[in-house]
């Protein structure tokens, strides 16, 4: 994700995220791309890309101060994803180990 700065053009998430933790605009903004992103993975679903698996970073402010199972619960309902689909941190850790 990019922030199309008024004066200073396309902004990297290095520079804006930090911004957003701090005024609490991170929850919103991570709302925003895990819908877009499973609307995106519903609509290649129907036309036949089943396992397509999607990468969101989530902000460790949101591990903390955050219902992030509950957004999840509700994403899913709305897009039927399989759970099967939704990659943890600790499945990721456990990869890499």
């Amino acid at each position: 994700m990019r922030w199309n700065h008024p004066t200073k053009g396309v902004t990297g998430p290095d520079l804006f995220i930090p911004y957003a933790e701090s005024s609490g605009l991170i929850s919103r903004i991570s709302e925003f791309v895990m819908n877009d992103s499973a609307n995106l993975m519903n609509s290649l679903k129907k036309i036949g890309y089943e396992d397509i698996k999607v990468s969101i970073n989530i902000s460790s402010y949101q591990f903390m101060h955050d219902d992030l199972i509950e957004i999840f619960k509700n994403i899913n309902h709305i897009y039927h994803l399989s759970h099967r689909l939704i990659v943890t941190g600790k499945q990721i850790g456990r990869a890499h180990v």
